[in-house]
């Protein structure tokens, strides 16, 4: 199994893939993207990270927060949430910038104060009890009222506010009705296209890496070719509507002087803000 990874920030000109994988059919999605993790915002300092339902996981969380990086998915592995009960995606939350909550806001505007509760990653809000007297949506309120002081108290888990936060995300992208994720399916079918049937003719962890990394790369060759020959033509469009005249020689020359420059910075070096992550190919 190949996993690819790709720019995918609307602002840039130019969009390359960043990294390959190459692992056994069994390995998970999101242990791939885990292990990615630490090489790519070293390599792009990347912040916003998109992929689909399939990598998600407590260890990819716990990266994704030490790194200070948006997971955005376009669907969510695991169970749904609860219809009797208002979910933790449903509150708003304030987070310090290691992404732990610090404030949480309930559905029907009650804000309350996070504290430590029992245990590691272990949480709790305290919400005044004469405040959510008289509330539509108390029989649906996750919070637990306390016999000894006017309080109702809601407990929660540091992968829990992971979870609601990676679900608001998702609800903002699909309402946005734009999907930076799809991008990466005809990059892979571009990686893919060479082979017959989509099948690499080698075996082996190792060989499969080297000519996926090698497809990869001719892909992001073509990408930049293409790129500088447009970018080529407009410029040549633009003094011809000047009435300049062009050296056929040295335009050839600039041309080529531009592209190994380019693919020098771009093979050294690419800096995109946002990331697209493809489910495989196999």
């Amino acid at each position: 199994m190949t996993n690819l990874t790709e720019t995918c920030n609307p602002e840039n000109e130019l969009q390359l893939i960043v990294k390959v994988q190459a692992e056994p059919n069994n390995t998970d999605d999101a242990a791939m993207l885990n292990e990615a993790l630490p090489g790519l915002k070293e390599r792009t300092d990347v912040d916003e990270i998109h992929t689909d339902g399939g990598y998600n996981s407590a260890d990819v969380d716990q990266t994704m927060r030490q790194l200070g990086i948006k997971q955005i998915q376009t669907a969510i592995r695991g169970g749904k949430p609860s219809t009797e009960k208002s979910s933790l995606d449903a509150f708003a939350w304030e987070l310090d910038d290691k992404s732990r909550p610090q404030a949480v806001t309930c559905p029907c505007g009650e804000r309350a104060e996070v504290t430590p509760g029992q245990g590691e990653d272990r949480y709790r809000a305290a919400f005044d009890a004469v405040g959510c007297e008289g509330c539509c949506s108390l029989g649906a309120c996750p919070t637990v009222p306390l016999s000894c002081t006017p309080q109702r108290v809601l407990r929660f888990s540091q992968p829990e506010v992971d979870l609601a936060l990676r679900r608001q995300r998702s609800a903002q992208a699909r309402a946005s009705g734009q999907n930076l994720r799809s991008a990466v399916e005809a990059t892979v079918r571009s990686v893919k296209h060479p082979f017959d049937d989509g099948k690499v003719p080698v075996r082996g962890q190792s060989r499969v890496s080297m000519v996926m990394v090698a497809s990869a790369t001719m892909s992001n060759l073509r990408r930049i070719h293409r790129f500088l020959a447009e970018k080529s033509a407009q410029e040549a469009e633009k003094g011809s509507q000047r009435g300049t005249e062009n050296d056929t020689g040295e335009s050839g020359c600039s041309f080529l002087v531009l592209l190994w420059r380019q693919l020098q910075a771009h093979l050294r070096l690419f800096t995109p803000s946002q990331t697209a992550w493809n489910p495989g190919t196999r």
